[in-house]
């Protein structure tokens, strides 16, 4: 059961409302009920059917038995219970009034590296690891755990762009003049954010060189 009604996507309305009375005696209704998704570590989740939503309620509220039905295992310890769904799973710590409470891994830093963890796409590492050569990129994979990823690296666009080398335009030869032409250089600037005293706002410059 739970107080946050955004949890439960798919509410349905109960032909007769559940009276819930909570550890310090206080009573509140439930009318309504849907379906909810429980995270597990490595990006894993189960649903849970027919979860309870209780308007007030402070702390979501997980039945063992409502576990088990969709097809969790439950092992406890001294000060733990662990609930396993193949490879993935949920730990939640004993509190001093016998309840276990589990911390939401869709909140945590440290589920959501370790679903990172779970990227098969060699590309998708080769950016991470900022563009390294696809093979010292599947070596340091490799020691470190991830597993296997795709064979091949596709064509990086930001290392094909890096790799442009900016190349000089080729030297021209020298223009060659014949007997009384000249050379003509027009430089111009403008506009300019200030005008001039007549109310200009460019300036342009021409130098004239003639060939003997």
């Amino acid at each position: 059961m739970t107080g946050h009604i955004e949890l439960l996507p798919d509410l349905r309305n109960m032909s007769h409302p559940i009276v819930v009375t909570t550890a310090s005696g206080m009573t509140l209704n439930a009318q309504k009920r849907g379906k909810a998704r429980l995270p597990l570590v490595y990006g894993g989740a189960c649903t849970l059917e027919n979860v309870l939503y209780v308007p007030g309620l402070q702390r979501n509220l997980v039945s063992l038995s409502k576990v088990g039905a969709a097809g969790l295992t439950a092992n406890f310890g001294q000060d733990r219970c662990v609930i396993t769904s193949g490879d993935s799973q949920l730990v939640a710590a004993r509190s001093d009034n016998g309840l276990y409470i589990v911390t939401s891994p869709a909140s945590s830093t440290w589920v959501e590296a370790n679903t990172a963890l779970r990227e098969r796409d060699l590309g998708l590492w080769h950016a991470r690891l900022c563009h390294l050569n696809a093979r010292d990129l599947k070596k340091a994979l490799r020691s470190s755990g991830v597993g296997p990823v795709s064979s091949e690296l596709a064509p990086c666009d930001a290392c094909t762009a890096g790799k442009v080398a900016n190349v000089s335009f080729p030297a021209k030869k020298a223009r060659s003049l014949k007997s009384g032409q000249v050379l003509i250089a027009i430089d111009y600037v403008g506009p300019m954010e200030t005008a001039s005293q007549d109310g200009y706002t460019g300036m342009m410059t021409i130098m004239i060189e003639p060939f003997h």
